[in-house]
């Protein structure tokens, strides 16, 4: 599933594919607190100045810029991609 927004507001943001991955697009000034988690996969971040704390091997936290939304992001079985 791809998802690229083009403005966002404070959430929540659920999504939840049971199969398959999961590609999101935030916006160059957005804000949000991301949780995302795989049962197998692997997960990515490519966005600038993001704060990122390892949970475990598969799940991750993260800030982008002041954390205004939340984001959560669960893929079963698939990667995690995540960018600006």
């Amino acid at each position: 599933m791809r998802l690229a927004l083009t403005r966002m507001g404070p959430g929540p943001f659920v999504i939840d594919t049971g199969s398959g991955g999961i590609e999101l697009v935030i916006p160059p000034d957005g804000s949000a607190r991301v949780h995302a988690e795989t049962g197998s996969g692997n997960i990515r971040v490519d966005f600038e100045n993001e704060n990122v704390h390892k949970v475990a091997h598969d799940e991750l936290d993260f800030t982008i810029g002041d954390g205004k939304a939340s984001v959560k992001l669960d893929a079963g079985s698939g990667t995690i991609h995540v960018s600006g």
